[in-house]
């Protein structure tokens, strides 16, 4: 499914730029030397969040107390800065680009289960709180069009979290949250338009995969409370997703 999303927006700009490059296509613009410039974007993603744990919560799983996986399906805005370098060669151009970007990217997911009588819900968090790239560009030019694919590093920092509850209290059973900064890699494609010799516009999507990141969710409730609880939950959550963004650059 990742695979296919990859391809499917990467083909989709493709066939955008092959209607537009075509009215400009009369002489090649210079792409050479350094730019700074800004973007904005939404991101997207198919992640989920597997519970797993210590001998009694995967009872309690087995019996269906307890999902086996939740759907936290994050998606928001980000938006940041990037800087790069071009070479070109006659009408290819090979660049290198940093970007930086604060994202409000989240999603949760939660199931209240009782198959005994008594109900106990599961909920699982995640946060992309910023996310940037370095990656190397390689593309062909149409006139005042530059079209290109590109790939390399990606990092991340992710708020994650999880929490059990006795519904019928309720009372906070396990609760666990931990921020992680994660690395891994990204891969897109893009069209970028000259609008005059120091200035350009652009459109890219990404598909990024920062792997995954475990976290554990221990007792929290009071020594007193006939809800203690010996065992400890896991979530192992999926980090990775889709960003289509628009950006402007300055090169100098």
């Amino acid at each position: 499914m990742r695979l296919c999303t990859v391809w499917v927006c990467t083909g989709m700009v493709a066939l955008i730029t092959m209607g537009t490059v075509q009215a400009d296509n009369t002489d090649t613009w210079d792409w050479n030397g350094f730019y700074v410039g800004l973007h904005a974007g939404y991101g997207f993603g198919n992640q989920s969040a597997s519970i797993g744990g210590t001998p009694g919560i995967k009872e309690a799983i087995e019996l269906g107390s307890v999902p086996r996986k939740l759907d936290t399906d994050p998606d928001g805005f980000l938006g940041g800065i990037q800087i790069g370098a071009n070479r070109q060669l006659d009408n290819l151009v090979i660049g290198l680009e940093a970007d930086a970007s604060l994202s409000s990217i989240s999603g949760s997911d939660s199931a209240t289960l009782a198959p005994l009588g008594s109900s106990f819900t599961t909920r699982a968090e995640q946060d992309l709180d910023w996310f940037g790239t370095a990656r190397l560009r390689v593309g062909i030019v149409f006139g005042r069009f530059l079209v290109y694919g590109t790939g390399g590093l990606a990092l991340g920092r992710s708020d994650l979290s999880l929490r059990l509850v006795y519904a019928d209290g309720p009372v906070t059973l396990l609760r666990g949250s931990e921020k992680e900064t994660s690395a891994g890699w990204t891969v897109g494609a893009g069209v970028e338009y000259a609008l005059t010799e120091t200035v350009s516009l652009k459109g890219e999507y990404l598909y990024y995969d920062l792997g995954s990141e475990k976290i554990t969710a221990s007792d929290v409730t009071d020594p007193d409370s006939w809800f203690i609880l010996d065992d400890t939950a896991t979530a192992k959550f999926d980090i990775n997703g889709n960003i289509v963004r628009a950006g402007v650059n300055v090169r100098f």
